[in-house]
């Protein structure tokens, strides 16, 4: 949650890896790491955790933010707070998640499984 609340990407990363992390938990609130990522303009943490392939599952969930005095989501907050490039992201996401992440990982240099095994295979066929 802090991770993505300040924008600390490597921190994000690492906590990724471990399968124990969920990322749909909120917190007293009922915060996500993503409505917390999108609140602060942290659209680097939100590349990670779509690129993660893990199911965010609250693209449409919503947080309470005091200073609105009701619960707003994800692409709400951003909206509020002119996260242009949060907004434009999570737009793109909720429209085709499959191939936004794709793009992504592609640009971060992230392999997935697939790109992982086909690269393996060329290697050891030289």
């Amino acid at each position: 949650m802090l991770g993505c609340l300040n924008g600390h990407v490597a921190v994000v990363w690492v906590l990724l890896k471990d399968l124990r992390v969920n990322v749909t938990l909120g917190d007293l609130d009922q915060c996500t790491p993503l409505w917390l990522a999108s609140y602060n303009g942290r659209h680097e943490v939100i590349e990670c955790l779509i690129a993660s392939g893990r199911d965010l599952g609250d693209i449409n969930k919503q947080g309470w933010d005091s200073g609105l005095e009701r619960d707003c989501t994800a692409l709400e907050i951003a909206r509020e707070n002119n996260q242009t490039e949060v907004v434009s992201l999570l737009q793109r996401f909720r429209t085709n998640p499959m191939k936004t992440r794709h793009e992504i990982r592609v640009r971060l240099g992230v392999l997935d499984e697939l790109a992982a095994y086909l690269f393996a295979l060329t290697i050891f066929s030289l």
